[in-house]
């Protein structure tokens, strides 16, 4: 009989446990043609693309390098002729 309270807490709080959706969150960030210049990491699968201004832009990690290379293929097709591609390891720490 003393164990109605715990089990119903237990009970309510499967519930909604299950039923808990994660929001999704979509970032805005500056046009495609303001974006200048592209850090390329190959060793850590990242891509970083920033304006002239580099602390608004966004970075991108891949899980495959096949994955990776698509999407570089893509940046050269909606980025400016002028956007600079730079190859180089990153102290990207995230968190």
């Amino acid at each position: 009989l003393f164990l109605i309270g715990p089990v119903a807490m237990a009970f309510i709080t499967a519930i909604k446990l299950l039923n808990w959706e994660n929001p999704v969150h979509h970032r805005q960030t500056a046009p495609w043609h303001l974006h200048e210049f592209v850090t390329v990491d190959h060793r850590r699968l990242m891509v970083i693309i920033h304006c002239e201004d580099i602390t608004s832009g966004f970075a991108a990690r891949f899980p495959s390098k096949a994955l990776m290379d698509k999407y570089l293929a893509f940046l050269r097709k909606v980025l400016p002729a002028n956007a600079e591609y730079i190859e180089k390891a990153t102290n990207w720490h995230q968190g």
